[in-house]
């Protein structure tokens, strides 16, 4: 998929070629920025707060930014939507974790669904329009895809029934 100049022998021994390494670079980017920010919340909102802050950190990450340069982004589509890799299975699992441990503390607050389910959808939305903002950037600024895309989490998760 990218061009690149021909890599060292030793490099063959772990990645079959530089699509396999900038992959390796993004899971581990993403994996590790995880890891730092996971943290079990009791609230919904803030619940939702952690998830944009950390799509919105990722996105501004250098090697993102390049790769979403790079070829009108088709490198980091293929990355986050074209296939189901180690980082997506990762971010499922701490997504339904949390909105688990939601459920735990207050079962109202969220809608009345499977939490696999709605982690799944927000991870879809979450990807698709990330992957998509810079096609839009011209129709929809940064702070505006971060408030729409709030509402649409919002709307996903929270019980519309709920009061605090």
């Amino acid at each position: 998929m990218l061009n690149a100049p021909e890599f060292p022998a030793p490099l063959y021994r772990r990645f079959k070629d530089m699509d396999d390494v900038i992959s390796s670079l993004v899971t581990s980017l993403i994996v590790d920025m995880m890891n730092q920010r996971y943290q079990l919340v009791d609230d919904v909102d803030e619940l939702i707060d952690l998830i944009i802050n950390f799509v919105v950190e990722l996105r501004a990450q250098p090697l993102i930014q390049i790769l979403d340069d790079k070829d009108g982004g088709t490198y980091l589509s293929q990355y986050f939507v074209n296939r189901l890799g180690t980082s997506q299975r990762e971010l499922l699992a701490v997504l339904t974790a949390m909105l688990h441990h939601c459920r735990a503390v207050n079962p109202d607050q969220l809608r009345d669904e499977d939490d696999m389910e709605l982690a799944s959808i927000v991870l879809l939305i979450l990807q698709n329009t990330s992957v998509s903002a810079q096609i839009l950037s011209g129709i929809i600024t940064a702070t505006q895809w971060q408030h729409l895309i709030r509402y649409a989490i919002e709307g996903l998760l929270k019980n519309p029934d709920y009061k605090k």
